[in-house]
């Protein structure tokens, strides 16, 4: 198998009036959406235990191409002005190279 070779991390914090259901329907339909069809993309999103209203979303891309082809569908562009729109911080979005791994 071959070895993830980028993560990528996206943080944000939600403003104060966006209803969470809502922002967590919206990011799991949008998860869901990477996992049909994206099996090089591994996407975990997670909100913190101490701020309801943070949320930090993990990517693991076993390649540039893949992240490529997942970036250039209709349901990824929407996605980021969706999101974008109900931040009051963020989202910030940091890259790292893999340099140790257990899978």
């Amino acid at each position: 198998m071959e070895a993830w070779s980028l993560n990528i991390t996206v943080s944000y914090v939600l403003r104060d009036d966006v209803d969470l259901d809502e922002a967590k329907a919206g990011i799991g339909a949008f998860v869901d959406a990477v996992g049909r069809d994206h099996p090089g993309v591994r996407y975990v999103s997670g909100q913190s235990l101490s701020n309801e209203r943070a949320f930090r979303h993990t990517i693991r891309v076993r390649s540039k191409e893949e992240l490529g082809a997942m970036q250039a569908q209709e349901f990824f562009k929407a996605f980021g002005p969706w999101l974008s729109s109900r931040c009051a911080e963020g989202p910030t979005v940091d890259r790292y190279g893999v340099i140790a791994a257990t899978d």
